[in-house]
């Protein structure tokens, strides 16, 4: 389902789908309809056990790329390898496969990076798209 946020606020605010991803498909898409710049948006996949956080990217068991800077942050951790900035317009995509115990990130259907993730991540738990938005008047698209 297609669902659009414009953030009202200001500081790091987790927005989180509606629903988690399919069983059958762990893939999404993020667009940046309107980024300040630059502006810290997260883009992401958070497990149900973290909904409430405050701040996804430092939790553990998440997996957030950032896209002003394109740095990969896999559970708390700073990724040293970088990818593709994004900004207004951009879409970013999401996989996840279980099958080789990896997640990615696609920027405009450009440069892709992928991470293994961590133990924790099974595909019998629930995993929800979600972002992170910082700026006021941020606004993003789930895709």
């Amino acid at each position: 389902n297609n669902m659009t946020v414009t953030y009202n606020g200001s500081g790091w605010k987790l927005i989180y789908a509606d629903q988690p991803l399919p069983k059958t498909s762990k893939s999404f898409s993020v667009k940046i309809d309107h980024s300040q710049s630059p502006s810290p948006i997260m883009i992401g996949i958070v497990p149900t056990s973290l909904l409430k956080s405050a701040y996804c990217y430092n939790s553990a068991g998440a997996y957030m790329y950032h896209a002003s800077n394109g740095i990969i942050y896999t559970s708390g951790t700073i990724n040293r390898n970088q990818i593709s900035k994004a900004g207004t317009n951009s879409i970013i995509t999401v996989t996840i496969n279980f099958s080789v115990n990896k997640i990615q990130w696609t920027v405009d259907n450009f440069q892709s990076w992928s991470t293994t993730l961590d133990s924790s991540f099974t595909n019998s738990n629930e995993y929800y798209p979600c972002v992170e938005l910082y700026n006021q008047n941020d606004k993003v698209s789930f895709l």
